[in-house]
């Protein structure tokens, strides 16, 4: 199985992230995390299959993002009591 290395990596990147991070500033911050917490699973699971169709990824990246987001608005008591909090600074 030739898996995409750099997914893998992308995965260690949002789990430092999760170390260090606690609020986010913006939206767009926050889609940035998704990027690399989300989006690889997609990818990957996608490349487990055989299946490397740019427009398919882009699919599974918006629907990973998504499904991220529900995780966060589902979470958000669990994560308050980390001292985690996904919604971006309200100003």
């Amino acid at each position: 199985m030739n898996l995409t290395h750099n997914l893998f990596y992308d995965l260690i990147t949002a789990f430092k992230q999760d170390l260090v991070k606690k609020r986010y500033q913006s939206f767009n911050e926050l889609l940035n995390y998704c990027k690399y917490s989300a989006n690889p699973v997609g990818r990957l699971i996608l490349e487990l299959n055989n299946i490397r169709d740019n427009s398919v990824l882009y699919y599974s990246d918006e629907i990973c993002t998504a499904l991220q987001l529900i995780n966060f608005y589902q979470d958000v008591q669990i994560d308050y009591s980390m001292k985690r909090i996904y919604f971006p600074w309200m100003k």
